[in-house]
């Protein structure tokens, strides 16, 4: 017969995993969250500096044309 050190209430063995259930979604939630927000973060970057270039050409054409 075992020791009684070794032996493991099931109880706890539910626990564990439980804890490790949640841990793992927990860990998946925050890394789409993260995910999602750097998809926001590059897009929302990429359309201001398409902005900025066809605002930026507009003036520059707008200017050439004046100057001529």
């Amino acid at each position: 017969m075992p020791a009684k050190d070794s032996q493991v209430d099931l109880g706890t063995l539910e626990t564990w995993r439980n804890t490790e259930e949640h841990g793992d979604k927990v860990r998946r939630s925050i890394k789409e969250r993260t995910e999602k927000f750097v998809k926001i973060i590059y897009s929302s970057h990429f359309l201001s500096l398409n902005f900025i270039r066809i605002v930026g050409f507009h003036f520059i054409s707008v200017k050439s044309v004046n100057f001529s």
